[in-house]
């Protein structure tokens, strides 16, 4: 793969143009629901075969055991629509024979309903995340070929406004969603996984649907991997089905959960600077999404700028910048 100093210009301006163009058939999640983590944004949440630590902390629990390692994690996230929120977190590796993670998401303001009638959308706030905070704590223990993960997410959230929660006057929603899953090695620097999301999360199932993922990661080079996965993610009726569905056709493919195939890739340019880029494309309906990133590192840090295109119809991106720092044990 060849990558050239203009073609990458081009493609973070492709990426970053953050003026939202909203269809009036727009049917989506709230970015928060999917994005996994800031390095996360760049590779579209994928990563089932092997990922970074932080981001397997939800994708896949597993691939929590590599590297090595003590980082505490920082993210600040600019949505296509809504609040910005941040992430912070913090994986060890190292301390004990069980790798460990934890995360935790929340806004930076709270939470405003639409102020439109209860069947219109707004394109300043229907698609803002409703969550108020989401924690997630994750576990990973390697056996001989293989490890395996497991996990849990706590959702603290308002109920959306055409819920039934909603109309039955409650303010408030928790639950928690169980995360699994399994890594295993194939043969040297090629690996596959397989995991699930957000399971018995009944309460919060508009916030927090069921994911499965099964992927397969390579390992070309020292400078050069590529993920390819599969992502099944149960549809978000309060979001993707529209309010006047009972007098329209439902859109293609919104009727079963959404298949999106995702290839994601890595190349180490230099010591210090790596380029992350990423393309999804949806089996299911006609939802493409690109992806892009680049991450600069030194010995004990790292500083990443990412950013996203989820649907590649609306003219928005996602945008997240990321400082890791690994601590000394």
């Amino acid at each position: 793969m060849v990558f050239s100093g203009k073609n990458f210009v081009l493609a973070g301006l492709i990426l970053a143009n953050t003026v939202p163009v909203f269809a009036a058939d727009d049917h989506r999640v709230p970015d928060e629901f999917e994005v996994t983590s800031g390095l996360g944004v760049a590779t579209l949440n994928s990563g089932a075969g092997g990922t970074d630590s932080f981001t397997a902390i939800t994708v896949n629990p597993a691939a929590l055991i590599a590297p090595k390692t003590y980082v505490v994690h920082g993210v600040y996230h600019w949505p296509t629509s809504g609040r910005d929120y941040y992430q912070l977190g913090v994986v060890d590796t190292t301390s004990a024979p069980v790798a460990a993670g934890f995360s935790y998401n929340s806004f930076t303001e709270d939470y405003q309903y639409p102020k439109v009638a209860e069947d219109q959308r707004s394109a300043e706030f229907s698609y803002d995340s409703p969550v108020t905070r989401r924690v997630s704590l994750a576990l990973a223990q390697q056996f001989e070929g293989i490890s395996v993960g497991i996990g849990g997410t706590y959702i603290d959230t308002k109920p959306t406004i055409d819920s039934l929660f909603y109309k039955q006057g409650e303010q408030r929603l928790t639950g928690v969603g169980l995360n699994m899953g399994l890594l295993g090695t194939i043969s040297t620097g090629w690996t596959i996984g397989a995991s699930a999301q957000n399971l018995a999360s009944k309460r919060v199932r508009d916030f927090a649907p069921r994911t499965f993922r099964l992927g397969t990661a390579y390992q070309f080079s020292q400078l050069f991997a590529v993920n390819v996965d599969i992502r099944q993610r149960d549809r978000v009726d309060s979001f993707e089905v529209p309010a006047n569905a009972g007098t329209t056709a439902t859109p293609r493919g919104m009727d079963k959960p959404e298949r999106l195939v995702i290839v994601s890739s890595t190349f180490q340019v230099q010591e210090y600077l790596k380029i992350l880029g990423s393309y999804g494309a949806s089996l299911t309906d006609d939802r493409n999404a690109l992806a892009g990133g680049i991450s600069l590192s030194s010995k004990n840090f790292s500083l990443a700028y990412t950013a996203s295109r989820p649907y590649l119809k609306l003219s928005a991106a996602h945008q997240a910048v990321t400082l890791n720092v690994e601590m000394a044990m």
